[in-house]
């Protein structure tokens, strides 16, 4: 059975206490600032102008991340024996179940992608009134087929009828196919779904024993991280208006010319500070304004204002 257990408590390995120590509370905080990550983007996605069963799409992909990480958070509690594991580990329900969340969300992951593309499918039939209908049917299905599927391909996994390497190889092909239909997202969705699946795969393998363990789990997760910060910048500077604000924050500016000057050496020379960016938004909103009330008011005002000033 593919267990995510694995036994790293210091008892075991009294040498090296402090180091598993430090990786498990290492791995705790990665956790947590991916759990943050995920809740903003959450919140982003809520504020985006997407269509309803696209937001319904990418809930469902952060929901079954937060249950993957509350899945580890519970096997490292058996793992470092903060929670007393009493007989075999195969035979414990928590342990099973958190394995089996584990595995899910890597099925769930691989064919993320692939519903994203089926829901695009269906954009592209209606695509007249598409996005002012919500069709919420569209959503339910793809759901539905993912959850069953997930479900039956995560058991099948678990119980080890069948392997894993190729489940993630066609997945991984079936990702980059439809991800050459994106510009800015290609390389890095790519090359961080292949580097997180590859760690993921050697998590669930039983080679890793004891501390190795915790090395391949903080990886993934460290890697997550790395993963979720990149695609962020990535989606940030490929959108101009962002881009031209996120540059007038000084100290972003001064990093980016060391890191972003071959790519956006103009845009960084006229980056303008954050104060220059509102002294000129509140600038052209007054001229608007000003312009507003010229239009509209009484020729006579007009007139007499205008012989007042030529007098002075």
């Amino acid at each position: 059975m593919l267990l995510q257990y694995r036994q790293t408590n210091c008892s075991q390995w009294p040498d090296q206490c402090p180091f598993i120590t430090f990786l498990v509370f290492s791995e705790l905080c990665l956790l947590s600032h991916n759990s943050l990550c995920f809740i903003v983007g959450i919140y982003v996605v809520h504020l985006t102008p997407f269509h309803f069963n696209l937001k319904v799409l990418l809930f469902t992909l952060f929901s079954n991340y937060f249950l993957s990480i509350a899945s580890r958070c519970l096997v490292i509690l058996y793992e470092n024996e903060w929670i007393t594991l009493e007989g075999d580990p195969e035979n414990h329900w928590p342990i099973l179940i958190a394995s089996w969340f584990r595995v899910y969300y890597m099925v769930f992951a691989v064919n993320a992608v692939g519903s994203l593309a089926f829901e695009r499918y269906f954009a592209t039939i209606w695509a007249v009134n598409y996005e002012k209908k919500k069709r919420k049917w569209i959503s339910y299905l793809i759901v539905s087929m993912m959850l069953i599927s997930g479900s039956i391909v995560s058991t099948v996994i678990l119980l080890e009828f069948f392997s894993l390497i190729p489940l993630v190889i066609i997945g991984v092909g079936t990702n980059i196919f439809f991800l050459a239909l994106l510009r800015n997202a290609v390389i890095i969705c790519t090359g961080g779904n292949s580097v997180c699946g590859c760690i993921m795969i050697a998590s669930f393998s039983e080679v890793f024993k004891g501390v190795q363990a915790v090395y391949v789990h903080s990886a993934f997760n460290l890697s997550m991280a790395v993963f979720v910060i990149v695609l962020s910048l990535t989606c940030l500077l490929s959108d101009d208006s962002y881009r031209k604000q996120f540059f007038s924050i000084a100290i972003v500016r001064l990093f980016s010319n060391l890191l972003l000057r071959p790519c956006y050496a103009e845009e960084l020379k006229k980056a303008n500070t954050v104060a220059d960016v509102v002294k000129n938004e509140t600038h052209i909103y007054f001229t608007s304004l000003a312009e507003q009330w010229e239009q509209y008011r009484p020729p006579e005002v007009y007139l007499k204002k205008r012989s007042t000033l030529e007098k002075m």
